[in-house]
């Protein structure tokens, strides 16, 4: 009897040797967790915010940087298509798991550079992918590239200038003649005067110093939309000399310091919306089969401009913005 439970012990003991040692071979053999690495291309320093909602969102989703994922940026290049184009080179030579390319032309050189291969790119923004042709189309983008888009709302950022400023008789936009984004944000512009009854006068600039002699001299009833221009500096300088000399000035897709609003995408939200995407990317999700997203315009009133000018805006116009700066 003794005999029996001694060797009943004995096999009871064997065999959990035996499970150990499975488990520990198990273990030994498992796949280690994936990590990824993301080549980041920006040529403009304004775009920042929108990498650091990337980031913030990929975060958010669970991919720690240093652990499981990795980032490759050396902030914004030069904007010109050599710089560019070198900074993505590098970046596929690195056998980075995914491009993401900040602006028009960073997405346009990498759709051209990953041309053949089956390395991903996702952008964020670029206003009209399809018209720039980066994408075939929004709903099946084809290719190696899809991202957010950042839909060209300029229209309503000039209806919103005429609704706070309704004596306005003429409105003068300042566009760069060599600025794709300009030249794209611009382009619908002088229909949607025409249908609300006032007069647009488009005007090529090629500094901001440029601007500022004509905004010195500007009519009675004049009134300024800023429009990104990213081939050009900070447009502050115009925007403090129209408050001086009680010009009424907005802003699309700018950010409402100085002016007297803003219809713009919130930078960051935009960056995690595209960190959703890219998350889909990663997890094996193809460019081609995923439809182009549009961020979200946001209206912003600045009151103390408001003030400067003495315009009183209304209730009505206030309960439609988004955020209002006091």
């Amino acid at each position: 009897m003794k005999n029996k439970k001694f060797s009943q012990k004995l096999w009871a003991g064997f065999t959990t040797l035996i499970l150990l040692a499975m488990l520990m071979s198990a273990c030994g053999n498992a796949p280690e967790a994936k990590t990824y690495t993301i080549g980041v291309v920006n040529y403009l320093d304004i775009l920042q915010p929108i990498y650091d909602g990337f980031k913030a969102g990929l975060a958010d989703l669970g991919y720690v940087e240093g652990e499981n994922i990795t980032f490759i940026y050396n902030g914004a290049v030069a904007p010109e298509r050599s710089a560019i184009e070198a900074e993505i080179q590098s970046l596929i030579d690195q056998d980075v798991d995914m491009i993401y390319a900040m602006g028009t032309l960073p997405a346009l050189v990498a759709k051209d550079l990953v041309a053949g291969t089956d390395m991903p790119v996702l952008f964020a923004p670029v206003i009209d992918p399809v018209g720039e042709g980066v994408v075939e189309s929004i709903a099946q983008p084809g290719g190696n590239v899809t991202g957010v888009q950042n839909a060209n709302f300029s229209p309503k950022g000039l209806e919103w200038l005429l609704k706070i400023v309704p004596e306005t008789e003429i409105v003068y936009v300042f566009y760069h003649p060599e600025d794709e984004v300009s030249l794209t944000v611009a382009q619908p512009l002088p229909d949607t005067a025409k249908s609300l009854g006032i007069e647009l006068v488009l005007t090529t600039i090629n500094s901001v110093e440029d601007a500022l002699p004509i905004v010195q001299n500007l009519p009675a009833g004049a009134s300024i939309l800023i429009i990104p221009t990213p081939t050009l500096e900070s447009l502050a300088p115009v925007k403090e000399l129209a408050v001086e000399r009680n010009i009424p000035i907005g802003s699309y897709e700018q950010p409402a310091d100085g002016t007297l609003f803003s219809y713009a995408v919130d930078w960051p939200s935009q960056g995690r919306q595209a960190a959703r995407m890219a998350d889909q990317i990663l997890k094996g999700a193809k460019p081609a089969d995923l439809p182009v997203e549009t961020a979200d315009p946001f209206f912003t009133v600045n009151l103390p401009i408001a003030q400067k000018y003495g315009i009183v805006i209304s209730d009505q116009i206030l309960n439609q913005a988004d955020t209002i700066i006091r």
